[in-house]
Parts: structure tokens; C-alpha cells; sequence
């Protein structure tokens, strides 16, 4: 999925059609943005700035947009939103900041305790940061057996 830039005109009637019609909120540790309504067109337009599908079910269209994106988002349309939609958005905001990184659902990209604008790799760091960890266990445990080896041949002899 490619990102584009949204006009900051688009961002406010987003922000105007979630307060009206929207839902902030979090489904099983995901934080979630959904629309449902019958307009059609309307839910096409939010959806495609949203980057998100349409579903149509009986007489209703619906789109949800889930996870990093939905909170990228959400700070997005903050400015736009009235008091009550802004205490809730901080709120899921704060939830999704203090999961920590092991109990981090699919689809939600915890930040990297070692490099803060990266996304967790494994064990609370960035991928650099993992995979030199790795590459240094890796180096440690291999120096461990060949001194017991080593060891080993020097009782037989």
C-alpha cells in the first residue's frame, strides 16, 4: 500500500464526518476507527483517505481502519476533533503506548526501546539493534562449545 499525503481540507471533513458518524475505539487491544453509514459515497471518499475497504452489509456501507494506522490517523484528525472525540483518542492513544512490546497485538507496531521512531524487531529493540544482539549471542555460544571442546581434549590426553 503506497501512502499519499491527505490535503489538510480532506483531514478536517474526515475528522467532521468520524465526529458524526464514527467510532473511536479498541478491539481486542486494537485501537480501531469504523464508519458505518448508508451514503455510499460518502463512505467511499472516507475509506479511500482512510486507505482503508468498504464493506457493505444489508443496507449499510462500512470501513475500519486498525492498528498503527489507525493511531497515525487519529493524531491526524486530533486538531479537528471537539472535546469529548479528543478525551477518547487520548485515551486509546495512552492504551496503545503502554502495551508493552511482548503483549503487542498482530497489526500493532510497538516503537523500539533503543532507537524511539523505529518499530519493535524482537526483545524490546529495533532490527539493527536485534539482529547485532543476535549475531552477538550467536558469536558467544559458539565460543562457549568450542572451549568445552577444547576442554574435552585436553582430559583425554
Amino acid at each position: 500500500m503506497t501512502t499519499t499525503m491527505i490535503k489538510m481540507v480532506d483531514i478536517a471533513w474526515l475528522a467532521g464526518l468520524l465526529e458524526g458518524d464514527g467510532c473511536f475505539g479498541i478491539y481486542r487491544k486494537y485501537p480501531i476507527i469504523k464508519l458505518g453509514m448508508t451514503s455510499e459515497d460518502t463512505v467511499i471518499r472516507a475509506a479511500s483517505l482512510m486507505g482503508s475497504k468498504v464493506w457493505h452489509r444489508k443496507n449499510m456501507r462500512e470501513t475500519e481502519l486498525g492498528g498503527t494506522r489507525a493511531i497515525n490517523l487519529m493524531v491526524a484528525l486530533y486538531p479537528f476533533l471537539g472535546r469529548r472525540r479528543r478525551e477518547k483518542v487520548a485515551e486509546i492513544i495512552g492504551f496503545w503506548r503502554n502495551l508493552p512490546a511482548s503483549r503487542a497485538p498482530n497489526g500493532t507496531r510497538s516503537m523500539a526501546t533503543c532507537h524511539p521512531d523505529r518499530f519493535v524487531q524482537g526483545l524490546g529493540l529495533c532490527s539493527d539493534c536485534y539482529n547485532t544482539h543476535r549475531r552477538r549471542r550467536r558469536l558467544m555460544f559458539k565460543k562457549e562449545r568450542f572451549n568445552k571442546r577444547k576442554e574435552g581434549r585436553r582430559m583425554l590426553a
